[in-house]
């Protein structure tokens, strides 16, 4: 049977899942440190005490972020051996995640109406049906729950002379430190923002996120050159109507 292309991400995640935990460590890259984590969890507001899906968690470390903040986190994502990691770092930190195998598109291991908050940390871009995981989304978050995103500016695909901004198309991209390759699906932003109009969302906020703190410690040496000069990344906080 030819191998799907579901199966194909899978496969390919659970073969680089050690280097992009070397990759993230405990508290993200510096991408995610000084631009990205800080707008989600504004975003947020308040999770205490709140179930919060973690959806494409990789290897845990915002799902870790979030259970510190008082939050009942349920970790997902596609590749076992991301989960496997996630795991074992969680019993190591003595933090309570409940993580499982489960693909964006469907998260088949939820209950209709089951989680008040989904956060999908860089991983729309990589999914390779958005629809169906702005359905998924949709079905699983309670009335009035929140749907937080955050995922590279399309804009910054690198395209080739026949590639074109406004096509749909998976392109292989390159990852510091990450020798498997790497794919994104590029899609224009308003493929994204039709996406969840038509599943029902409401667009509360949206950005085009920059550092927080610019003068942060190792800011500087990691994104002074570029900073300001072009946007790397693209947010948003979507509710699904009360």
């Amino acid at each position: 049977m030819e191998e799907c292309e579901i199966d194909r991400l899978r496969r390919n995640w659970d073969e680089k899942a050690q280097e992009w935990d070397n990759l993230l460590g405990s508290d993200g890259c510096n991408m995610r440190r000084f631009v990205s984590d800080p707008v989600l969890i504004n975003y947020l507001g308040d999770v205490a005490g709140k179930v919060v899906i973690d959806a494409g968690c990789g290897n845990g470390y915002f799902s870790e972020k979030l259970s510190r903040l008082g939050a009942e986190v349920i970790g997902t994502d596609l590749a076992p051996a991301m989960i496997e990691l996630a795991q074992k770092r969680a019993q190591k930190l003595q933090l309570s995640v409940d993580y499982r195998v489960d693909s964006c598109e469907t998260l088949q291991s939820f209950a209709d109406r089951s989680a008040d908050i989904i956060v999908a940390n860089y991983v729309l871009m990589d999914t390779p049906n958005l629809e169906l995981a702005c359905r998924a989304f949709y079905r699983v978050l309670r009335p009035g729950g929140i749907l937080t995103c955050v995922f590279l500016h399309p804009e910054r695909t690198e395209l080739s002379e026949h590639e074109m901004y406004f096509d749909e198309f998976k392109k292989q991209i390159d990852l510091p430190g990450v020798t498997t390759p790497s794919f994104i699906y590029h899609r224009p932003l308003n493929s994204y923002w039709k996406a969840f109009r038509s599943c029902g969302f409401v667009v509360e906020d949206f950005d085009e996120p920059v550092a927080q703190d610019p003068s942060a410690e190792g800011f500087k040496e990691a994104w002074l050159p570029t900073y300001r000069k072009c946007a790397d990344l693209v947010s948003f906080k979507l509710r699904k109507p009360s």
